[in-house]
C-alpha cells in the first residue's frame, strides 16, 4: 500500500514493482488486509538499504524483501503474536491475519528464503 512508502523511503528501502492485473472474486477489505499486511512486514523486515520487490501475475501476488534468515522456525511464523524482533511496532499478528485470509478464502500462500530474500507469494485459486 502506499501508505507505507513513506516508512520504506525513512529507511531508505527501495520498492520495486513488476505488476500485471489481477481480477480477483474475493472481499475487497480482506485483500485490502492481506496486501496492507504483506507490504508492511517486508518493510519491517527489510534491511536498512534495502530492496522490496513486489510482483503480480495473473493469480499469483509476491512480496520478497532483503534480510538475514529468520531466527524462529518457519512453521511459527503464522501464529498468533509470534515475532521475530524487537521492533516495538510489531504486534505479531500481521502473518497470522494474512495466513487465516488465505485459509479462509482458500488462496495458497507460500514463504521461502531464497537469496538473501524473504518471499511470500500468495495464489489465488478463483481468477
Amino acid at each position: 500500500k502506499l501508505n507505507m512508502m513513506p516508512v520504506a523511503a525513512g529507511l531508505e528501502i527501495s520498492v520495486t514493482t513488476s505488476l500485471q492485473p489481477l481480477s480477483l472474486l474475493a472481499n475487497r477489505t480482506l485483500i485490502e488486509i492481506l496486501v496492507s499486511n504483506l507490504m508492511s512486514n517486508a518493510i519491517r523486515h527489510c534491511d536498512k538499504e534495502g530492496t522490496v520487490r513486489i510482483k503480480s501475475r495473473k493469480c499469483v501476488l509476491g512480496f520478497a524483501n532483503t534480510g538475514p534468515p529468520m531466527k524462529m522456525e518457519k512453521g511459527k511464523m503464522f501464529n498468533r503474536f509470534a515475532k521475530d524482533s524487537s521492533n516495538p511496532e510489531s504486534s505479531g499478528l500481521g502473518l497470522a491475519i494474512v495466513y487465516k485470509i488465505c485459509e479462509n478464502c482458500a488462496f495458497n500462500l507460500q514463504c521461502s528464503y531464497e537469496g538473501e530474500e524473504h518471499v511470500f507469494t500468495v495464489s489465488f485459486q478463483a481468477c
